[in-house]
């Protein structure tokens, strides 16, 4: 798990894809956090908790990074936080500072056999530590 970032308890609601496999470079699903949302300010400290199961290193030039994005009208995407790579199988978080009602995670799959499988959550008490 990305050490700077702690997830707070994961919230059924808040599943943002459940058992995807992605093989090429997309986005994944969107959840709306509601019409009322607005955290105010510069934002509210986030993140998505991506646990991976499943993971294709096999030639050895497979690459993975994850990004949270953000969207007022569920159709232009933004990044709200940094990049995150994905080394392997188990449990990380991709943070960001959400101010916009939509939120997905942007995946960018490079080598010969790119292949993950992952559950993923977005975790609106998630706060940083470093």
């Amino acid at each position: 798990m990305n050490p700077t970032f702690v997830p707070s308890p994961l919230d059924d609601k808040l599943q943002i894809e459940a058992a995807v496999t992605k093989t090429a470079t997309g986005n994944g699903a969107s959840i709306d956090l509601g019409n009322g949302f607005a955290p105010g300010g510069l934002g509210m400290p986030a993140c998505a908790v991506v646990n991976a199961t499943a993971f294709d290193h096999t030639t050895g030039d497979e690459t993975y990074s994850a990004v949270l994005q953000e969207s007022d009208d569920n159709s232009s995407f933004s990044a709200c936080g940094a990049a995150v790579s994905v080394t392997g199988t188990g449990v990380i978080s991709i943070p960001g500072i959400v101010s916009k009602r939509y939120v997905r995670i942007a995946w960018t799959l490079a080598g010969t056999t790119p292949s993950i499988t992952y559950t993923a959550w977005f975790s609106p008490l998630g706060y940083p530590i470093g």
